[in-house]
Formats: structure tokens, sequence, C-alpha cells
């Protein structure tokens, strides 16, 4: 019965590691060096064998937002385009370059069968290969932001690293907790009490949601139409259009409000919307549910923040017709996790069920809004499959806190040494393609000698992101230009 709900799993925050070879930098703002498509024009190649049909209808929907909102066009390749994009699987997240290599040739979009296939993801890394950087690396961002990487594997550190002033373009915008491209609260976490990003204003907490359940802002879509220049495409007289708007390829004016109405909709209608909402399918469905049902779940973008409500409790009553009928044969028992959570008045359980911890508090709990289905999830030992996720998403599930002791700590750095194997480390010699797990356990991982490179040309390897994309074959013989040394 839980097998639909195993869809969210695949949000795995180890796979936001979505940086490209743009210079080997970090990169809504954009990047002084990242250059434009040719006739803003993204012809593109996808490897359909690694795709099911849903996850090709998310792509396809984040491509037609990007198309429909800017004057970038993604289009499927044709036969004497010099340059063009492949969509494909791989380890992760992955956009080779921020914007155009300015080389021509294919340029590598890899999006991981293992969480990368959701709507508000896609939209993330098409805004990568248009040639946006992520927000929560602007100079301003410490006036919004409290940033603390203690809960992050220093491997990783690199991706919250702060750019400076003379190294984006931001085009005066403010800055966008709602932008697509900027990081949820607890991406790239180890623990459950430690998130690395939380906003100042404890108020606003709730406005910072995580990539996959996002829409494209209204800066998002403005940054990209002004660094291509999109009013050009107007052949008609363009109408005044006072600050923050901006002239699209339409020659209309833009602004935050018309912007936020007109995307913010249910396509499938109110009531059928309603209707899914009611059977929990905004989260249990996510990438559906954002591009067609929005506003009833409250993925859109809004213009004023005081109009983003913060999700509400889910009220302790049964979500199916034939409840009362399961509880009477038995089922509250027999499929335990499903009926808490479609059936708890029929079970018995409204009372004392609150899983919730005050907003912002360190209480090792179930964060994710569904804590029955992390109780599955655990039993079925996704703790450790999905580790980087479900660390902190069903950290009481996975018995995760920063001071846990149990069985899903990380293993210490075996230093070279044969060591004691209670370390953890022998537990995850399976994982060494992993490059925390690499430096954590050398030994086991044959990670040990001098901080050398084997080959010669292991900065073009670096560049073109073979040490992210294929580690298995590349960390062993580029040990330090991958930053693999202990």
């Amino acid at each position: 019965m839980l097998g639909g709900i195993l869809l969210i799993l695949i949000v795995h925050t180890e796979l936001f590691k979505c940086d490209t070879a743009l210079q080997r930098t970090r990169r809504a703002a954009v990047p002084f060096n990242a250059i434009r498509w040719p006739n803003n024009v993204i012809p593109f190649i996808i490897d359909k064998v690694y795709f099911k049909t849903h996850e090709l209808r998310d792509l396809e929907a984040a491509m037609k937002t990007w198309n429909d909102e800017t004057c970038v066009r993604f289009r499927a390749y044709r036969r004497g385009d010099k340059q063009w994009i492949r969509i494909t699987d791989g380890d992760s997240c992955f956009s080779q370059y921020v914007g155009y290599s300015g080389r021509g040739g294919e340029q590598r979009l890899t999006l991981s069968k293992n969480g990368c296939r959701f709507y508000g993801l896609c939209l993330h890394e098409l805004g990568h290969v248009i040639g946006l950087d992520h927000e929560h690396v602007r100079s301003d961002r410490d006036e919004h932001l409290q940033v603390n990487l203690a809960g992050v594997p220093r491997d990783l550190w690199a991706f919250f690293s702060r750019r400076t002033k003379d190294q984006l373009k931001t085009y005066d915008s403010p800055y966008d907790l709602q932008s697509v491209m900027h990081y949820g609260a607890s991406s790239l976490s180890l623990f459950a009490d430690k998130t690395p990003i939380d906003v100042k204003d404890p108020n606003m907490r709730h406005v910072l949601r995580d990539v996959y359940i996002k829409e494209t802002s209204f800066w998002d879509a403005r940054a990209v139409n002004l660094h291509y220049q999109c009013q050009e495409e107007c052949q008609s007289a363009r109408p005044s259009c006072d600050f923050p708007g901006y002239v699209d390829k339409f020659c209309k004016c833009q602004q935050p409000a018309e912007f936020s109405r007109r995307r913010c909709v249910d396509v499938h209608g109110t009531p059928e919307c309603r209707n899914l909402a009611e059977k929990l399918e905004c989260y249990r469905n996510a990438s559906f549910m954002s591009i067609n049902c929005r506003k009833t779940c409250g993925f859109c973008y809004k213009d004023k923040l005081s109009e983003i409500e913060k999700p509400p409790k889910q009220d302790c009553k049964d979500r199916h017709e034939n409840c009362a009928a399961w509880s009477k044969e038995g089922q509250c028992t027999k499929a335990s996790s499903y009926m808490k959570l479609m059936c708890p008045e029929s079970c018995g359980l409204c009372q004392g069920t609150d899983n919730s911890a005050e907003e912002g508090g360190s209480e090792c709990v179930d964060h994710y809004v569904y804590p029955s289905d992390c109780e599955a999830w655990a039993k079925q030992g996704l703790c450790e499959a999905n580790k980087l996720w479900m660390y902190y998403n069903c950290a009481k599930s996975c018995g995760r806190c920063s001071n846990s002791k149990g069985p899903q700590n990380e293993p210490v750095s075996d230093t070279c040494q044969v060591g004691d194997p209670a370390n953890g480390c022998p537990r995850y010699s399976s994982q060494c393609r992993s490059l925390a797990i690499y430096r954590r356990c050398p030994n086991v991982c044959k990670n040990c000698g001098p901080c050398a490179d084997a080959m010669r040309n292991c900065e073009t390897l670096k560049k073109y992101g073979y040490c992210a994309t294929y580690p298995a074959s590349t960390i062993p013989q580029c040990r330090k230009t991958c930053g693999a040394c202990v």
C-alpha cells in the first residue's frame, strides 16, 4: 500500500551537487563570465531510455516554463546544430557549465533517477544551463541568512561559499528566498538538528522551501530576461515599465504582482486539486502537484511574503471512505503505517499524535510532513540508502541527532590504519564512490599514500566534471585534483 509513497524519497539532498565546470566556480544571479546561448536557443537531446514517462513530462513542463517566461528557447536537437545539451542519467544533479560553454559541441546535464526528477529540480538545473547561479551565494546573503556548516561534510562546504559583488550580476534584484535557485534549509546536512541555512527572521522560515516544490520566481525570470536582452525581440513599441518590471518578448511589462497572479493557478481546476490535496498528494506526489495544483498546494511564487502561508498542520481525521471497515478488519495492525496516515480516527490515534517540534527548534523529530511514512521507510532500510535526506527529514525514525550513538552515525576516519572495525568504515566499503566516504575511510577505500595524481590530464577531467560525475574511475587516479586526499 505504500509503493506510491516512496516517490518522495528520491529527493536525496546529496544530489543537490549541481556545480559546473565554468572555471569550476559555484553558480537568481548570473555570473559575470556566464555566456549566453547563441540566438537564445538551447537544443537538447534526451536519453529517453533512462527516463519514465512521468519524468519526461516533468522535464518538459520545466522547459516550457522557461520558454514561456523568457526568450530562451529549449527545443529538440536538429541536424546542423553546432551546440546542444544532452540530458541523461548520472550520479547527481549536474550541469556541466553555467550557461553556454562558448566552444560548441555537446555539454551534459545529468538528472539522476535517485533524486533529480522533480519539476522544481528540473527548473533549477535548467536554470544553471541558462546561466543562473545559486541565490544563496550572493554577496548580501548574510544579511538574510545564518549559515552554519557544522552538520555539512567538509567536502561540501564549497557549495555554500559566498560570492563577491564583482562575481555576480544581480540586476538590482532583492535577495530572493523564493528563488528556484535557492537551497532549502536542510540541504546537504547530515544531522536533524543542524540545518546549514536558516533565515534570520524566524517569521520567514516557512518561506524557505525545498527546491523540489518550488516554482520559478519573478526575480528568476527577470534575471534571465535582462541577461538575454529579451526586450530586443519586441517588434512593436515598448510599453512604459517602471522598476522592478521588465519588458518581455511579447512587448508586455511584467511586474511581480501580475506575474504571481498569472502563474499561481490550478491547471487541473480547484475542485479536483482540493480533492487531491485532501488525499495528501501535495507532498506525496509533489512533482505532479507542483505543475497542476500549485495554488491549492501553496507552491506558488508570491510577490508579497506576507501572502505565503505556513504549511497547515494535518487534521487528525480519516481520509478514505473505507477507513471504518478496514479498522474492523484489523488493518490498523496489519497495515499500521498506511492506516496511521489515512485512517487515524478509525484507529483511535487522534490524541497525542503531534510530532512537531517548536518551529526552529532542535528536537529530534521527523520533520517530513507525514511522519508515518518515515516509520515505514526506516523499517525498509532507507535511512542508510537515502541517508542525507532521511537523516534530517526522518530523524526520529532513523534515530538520528548530532549526539546520536546509533548505527546510523557517520563513520569516523580510519586514518589509513586498519583500526577498530567499530569505527564504521568497513560497513561503508561499497560506498567508496562517494567523495565524503572516500576521504573519511581512506584505508577501506584505498585512499592512502602521498597526495598526488596518477594521471597528467586530471585538471582536464575535473574541468569537465568527471570528479563528480564518474567518481569511481576518476578519483583514484586524480586524488589531488579531485580533492580526495585526507
